[in-house]
């Protein structure tokens, strides 16, 4: 089964958009079919929509298993570790030695002791799978994936349109190694100096210095031969030369191109002895990708310095790029060549310069600040703490977190080798981690070899921010602040440490302040004056304050009496008014109430004298009956009611009836020998006279 390439958006936090399978077409571009049947042709690395980024992958490769469910990879380990680094392998086109296995998967935020415990299970069903070579034994055991239909000229690779070999990962594949572990080249190479001079072909042309014939041919001017006839001198140079003859002859460019990428750093060092008119000249043919070989010209170029890497290449090439150099450099290392790692400090510092640097992937540069194959000076480093402050700006929150530990550790001890200015690339990704993360700014690695002083000269700008949160003044500011002021022994360093910047100096107690001067006192009789000074002047200030605090208590006490007293005559007349509104009322009151008695008593005798009129002039035509009737219905209309029948018995009850003879125990059966009444007014029924009665005998 061949390696599947598929292609992944991912958005500008690192997260899977969408996920299609590729064919790869002419011209570096991938084509690719994405879930719901649309189609498109992408370039990894380019950018996405919303600040997001494609990414090529292999199926089933460990990077693939990682966006898609990381979840996954975790159970697998610890159920099927076999699993996870046989998805190590199908992701790469060489053999891994069993430390490279383990390194692959810790650098993806996995603990190394549980991966090293894993391998150590999974190592014997590895070994025992069809799909997997090993080669060698010991230490030097290596293991590689293969497919079965993958014949032995890498049948399953494919040649990209500039001609230079694509892996299953879609990048140029880098060069093979020999059993010594040297670098087998793809074409044989001699100097140009030295191109043809062991020829014994008298036909051939002898020696030809190439630096002046590709110059001449920059220029438009023609050689003393014939192109043709230099055909098999010019197959013996340099990938990087063949491929500049091949552009400024309009021959095929791709196969040559191709070959100077794959060792691009020995083309740097051939290129740093070829005028830049030379170049320019040829780039109409190279411009693209097939002309990545010229990036490391190891000299400095307005020509190839003026070159977008990320742009030329997209994010992904250039990181692919600088990652096969970068082995190319440990090997020259390894031969005592010092050109080579030269070469790849200037590629190195040409992808930083790009304006899309911020599109790398933050795994990317954080391999880049780990290298030990590159010479940072201040200016490198600042370039590179700079593109990262970009990057993790881009990626935010999630980005960020999903680095890994040991990545995250290089970033922190590169930065280190770095001094805090206000503008420079520290404070920048300082600046960065905080807007993303701050809980990781307060980590102290960050602020390894930065000093009270460091801090005050970069507390402006980006950095001022940081500063300002209570976490980082409690675990950075304050310890560095009050550790300089303990350490402060002379006026000068106790007043520049006080002159700091706010965010900085507020970090000091009063205490800290008073035992710093007074230990720069101890030998400085200026100082001594001053604090004498100031402590009298404190006290005569003191006073001064004191007095003029009570003068101002006793002034506002005199304002608050001036008011009281007003207040108190003002209510002393409101008290006096409301006495006469109550006297009169009283007095409207008594008239009314002598009015109402005198109403009452007026129509009492009214009713009185009508019933008086009315039995004096019916006791002599009426019968008696007729009488009581008549008077009781008189009664009845001012809502009068009889109190007892005469001749009724009923139970004695002292509030209605009046005793006649010998007193009674309540209850007693009495006589009713003439009537009272009741009354039915508006607090209830009053009794009006009561019913007289006597004891039955």
């Amino acid at each position: 089964m061949k390696r599947e390439r598929l292609m992944v958006e991912l958005g500008h936090d690192q997260s899977m958009r969408r996920i299609g399978t590729v064919e790869v077409k002419p011209g570096g571009q991938w084509l690719v079919t994405w879930p719901d049947g649309g189609r498109e042709e992408v370039r990894p690395g380019a950018p996405a929509r919303d600040g997001g980024r494609y990414m090529g992958v292999i199926a089933e490769s460990l990077q693939h298993r990682l966006i898609v469910d990381r979840g996954e990879v975790e159970r697998l380990l610890a159920s099927d570790p076999a699993a996870v680094f046989v998805s190590v392998l199908r992701g790469q086109e060489r053999a891994l030695t069993s430390r490279q296995l383990v390194e692959a998967v810790s650098t993806n935020r996995f603990d190394p002791d549980d991966v090293s415990s894993a391998w150590r299970r999974a190592r014997k069903s590895l070994e025992s799978r069809d799909d997997i070579k090993v080669q060698g034994d010991g230490a030097r055991r290596k293991y590689r994936w293969f497919a079965a239909e993958t014949s032995i000229d890498r049948a399953d690779d494919v040649a990209s349109p500039s001609g230079e070999v694509l892996g299953a990962d879609g990048r140029p594949t880098p060069p093979e190694l020999s059993p010594e572990g040297e670098e087998v080249k793809v074409q044989a190479t001699v100097s140009i100096a030295d191109a043809d001079a062991k020829s014994p072909d008298p036909s051939r042309p002898a020696e030809r210095d190439f630096a002046k014939d590709l110059h001449l041919l920059a220029r438009g001017r023609e050689l003393d031969v014939e192109i043709s006839a230099l055909a098999p001198v010019v197959a013996q140079q340099p990938a990087a030369v063949q491929a500049l003859f091949a552009a400024l002859t309009d021959q095929d460019v791709g196969r040559a191109a191709a070959n100077a990428s794959l060792a691009v750093l020995e083309s740097g060092t051939i290129l740093s002895t070829i005028a830049d008119d030379v170049l320019l000249a040829a780039w109409p043919r190279l411009n693209g990708p097939r002309g990545a070989f010229v990036l490391a010209t190891a000299r400095p170029s307005k020509f190839v310095d003026a070159l977008d890497v990320v742009e030329l290449l997209g994010a992904e090439g250039a990181a692919a790029l600088f990652d096969r150099a970068a082995d190319e450099a440990r090997g020259a290392a390894r031969r005592g060549s010092k050109e080579a790692v030269r070469g790849l400090g200037w590629l190195l510092d040409r992808v930083l310069h790009s304006k899309r640097a911020h599109e790398l992937d933050l795994s990317f540069v954080a391999r880049v600040a780990a290298s030990e194959s590159i010479r940072f000076d201040e200016g490198r480093l600042e370039r590179l703490t700079a593109a990262i402050a970009g990057i993790v700006r881009r990626v935010g929150t999630k980005g960020w977190q999903r680095l890994a530990v040991v990545e995250c550790a290089a970033l922190a001890r590169r930065s280190a080798m770095l001094p805090l200015t206000e503008h420079g690339g520290r404070a920048r990704l300082l600046a960065a981690i905080h807007g993303v993360d701050p809980a990781s700014a307060v980590d102290t690695v960050w602020w390894s070899n930065i000093t009270a002083d460091d801090l005050a000269a970069a507390a402006g700008a980006a950095l001022g921010k940081v500063l300002d949160d209570p976490q980082v003044e409690s675990a950075i500011t304050r310890p560095r602040y009050l550790a300089a002021l303990d350490e402060a022994t002379t006026r000068r360093r106790v007043m520049q440490l006080l002159a700091a910047p706010r965010v900085i100096a507020r970090s000091a107690s009063l205490a800290a302040v008073t035992a710093a001067l007074a230990r720069a006192a101890e030998n400085d009789d200026v100082l001594v004056g001053w604090m004498s000074a100031l402590r009298d002047e404190q006290g005569r200030k003191a006073l001064e304050t004191e007095l003029a605090r009570s003068r101002s208590e006793l002034s506002s006490a005199q304002a608050k009496a001036t008011t009281a007293n007003d207040r108190a005559e003002r209510a002393d007349e409101r008290m006096r008014v409301v006495e006469e509104r109550l006297r009169a009322a009283g007095e409207a009151t008594d008239r009314l109430r002598d009015s109402q008695t005198r109403q009452v008593r007026i129509d009492a005798m009214r009713a009185l004298a009508s019933l008086a009129g009315y039995v004096e002039k019916s006791i002599s035509q009426q019968s008696a009956e007729r009488v009581v009737m008549r008077v009781r219905a008189m009664t009845a209309r001012e809502g009068l009611t009889p109190l007892g029948e005469i001749g009724a018995t009923v139970p004695y009850e002292p509030d209605k009836h009046d005793l006649v003879g010998p007193a009674a125990q309540i209850g007693t059966a009495v006589i009713v020998r003439h009537s009272g009444y009741t009354w039915a007014g508006p607090d209830g029924e009053l009794v009006l006279a009561r019913a007289m009665v006597e004891q039955m005998t």
